[in-house]
């Protein structure tokens, strides 16, 4: 919806502040977040934000009804002033956006970048998410999501609301691989006591617990089938190799049944690369178990977003900030 226009009668008892590092003596707008006001340059806002670009109702001072400030329009937003500031610090310095952001700078690049469409936050946030969260299981094995940013470096943050944000802003790519790094990292324990203490949606958690469960089941029929006592074939010592596969077996369940609530999901390796060659295989069935091992672990990343209930890959789509948008910049 269009920026609140910032009334005298609308002020609250809090006196109005200037911001220290973004209030510009040749500015010709003023931006109030809260009771912050940020002077900055209309064309500048402009050339970076679509939404400010397409703004048509900015109030002029020559309405006598008008909030003012030094001869400037107030555009009032319903926003905290902490993001209003990141925006701005962000358009004015771009190079900002480029470096890698916090935890708590990535959640504010993506609502900010979404909300107004500033593809200098927005876009270099959802690339950083593309490459954290891939959709491609040769991409997920190669990198690692703290290459990117950090899910732990803010204590006081909500762990999972990358989850509800990448939503909100229409990052659907990433979420079947976003879920699955949580389960990788997160128990069933500390999913229950998040919900308790932060404000993770419920259905979320149905989400994140169901797709567990699935993953979990589904180990035996994808990545661990070739454990099974299955025929292998031609097997140059049936008997070790057997053992050998049943020892394997059972020591995932076992590690599971211990204690499933604490157990995460990097501990049973689901997407894991092969790591069982001194498991006592002879070479026949070695080669065997590998190729079934590799076939299983690309059949499941296939079915990954829809034991999220999230569909297949190929209907998964992503929010961008149209070209068309982009040409006036």
């Amino acid at each position: 919806r269009p920026p609140k226009r910032a009334r005298p009668d609308d002020y609250d008892d809090a006196p109005v502040v200037r911001s220290d590092k973004l209030w510009l003596d040749d500015g010709n707008l003023v931006i109030q977040a809260e009771r912050t006001q940020f002077r900055v340059h209309r064309s500048v806002l402009s050339r970076h934000s679509v939404f400010f670009r397409d703004l048509k109702d900015i109030p002029q001072p020559s309405h006598s009804d008008e909030a003012t400030a030094r001869g400037c329009p107030v555009i009032e937003l319903q926003d905290e002033a902490e993001a209003v500031e990141f925006m701005l610090d962000c358009i004015y310095d771009t190079g900002r956006a480029l470096r890698k952001p916090s935890y708590k700078e990535l959640l504010l690049a993506l609502r900010m970048g979404h909300k107004y469409l500033v593809p200098v936050l927005f876009d270099n946030a959802a690339k950083r998410m593309h490459k954290a969260f891939p959709t491609e299981l040769t991409a997920w094995n190669a990198d690692d999501v703290y290459n990117h940013f950090d899910l732990h470096d803010d204590a006081d943050g909500n762990y999972f609301e990358l989850l509800s944000v990448a939503r909100a802003v229409g990052l659907e790519t990433v979420m079947p691989a976003l879920c699955l790094h949580y389960l990788n990292d997160a128990s069933v324990t500390y999913i229950a006591v998040c919900r308790d203490r932060q404000p993770i949606d419920a259905n979320d958690v149905v989400m994140l617990l169901l797709g567990r469960h699935q993953l979990v089941f589904k180990q035996t029929r994808y990545t661990l089938r070739w454990a099974l006592n299955e025929e292998y074939g031609v097997c140059e010592t049936p008997k070790k190799c057997d053992r050998a596969r049943s020892r394997v077996r059972d020591e995932a369940f076992v590690r599971l049944e211990a204690n499933e609530a604490e157990v995460v999901l990097d501990q049973i390796h689901l997407f894991a690369p092969w790591t069982y060659d001194d498991i006592g295989l002879c070479r026949l069935c070695s080669k065997t178990a590998q190729n079934l091992h590799t076939a299983g672990r690309k059949e499941l990343w296939e079915v990954l977003p829809s034991i999220f209930g999230l569909g297949s890959w190929v209907n998964l789509h992503d929010f961008r900030i149209q070209q068309d948008d982009r040409d006036d910049e």
